[in-house]
């Protein structure tokens, strides 16, 4: 028999699957449209080192883990500060656009041809059933 939570995590995991697709098709769709558009590029970059101690590369990522944070947080209180017309002209019209900003950080060993896995959250184990 299968536990309640067991399948929330099953859902948990392909709700990660999905956003992650999602969030992969948006960076290919900025880095296509900028093949195709030279007169209005979308702003794509990406900045690495490779001369970093370990201890140093925590830092780095601790550091950049925090400012990213802070950057969408900065991008979420700026949609929210934006009125309800500029969101769209008119009701009915599909005038409205999405937007957005996404950001990731790079973690591995300087010449790893494979990135390292993510880091997973601790999780608890599901305790088993008390026989009655």
């Amino acid at each position: 028999m299968l536990r309640s939570n067991h399948l929330s995590e099953r859902n948990v995991e392909r709700e990660a699957i999905a956003q992650m697709a999602h969030q992969l098709r948006d960076l290919a769709g900025a880095l296509a449209w900028n093949l195709e558009s030279d007169d209005r590029p979308t702003f794509t970059a990406f900045r690495e080192t490779k001369s970093l101690s370990p201890d140093v590369a925590a830092v780095f990522v601790k550091t950049f883990t925090e400012r990213s944070a802070m950057l969408l947080e900065s991008a979420e209180q700026w949609f929210a500060l934006q009125p309800k017309q500029r969101h769209t002209q008119k009701q009915g019209e599909n005038s409205a656009h999405r937007v957005g900003i996404g950001v990731y950080l790079v973690d591995e060993p300087a010449g790893s041809r494979k990135p390292m896995p993510p880091r997973r959250q601790h999780r608890r184990k599901a305790k088993a059933p008390t026989p009655v």
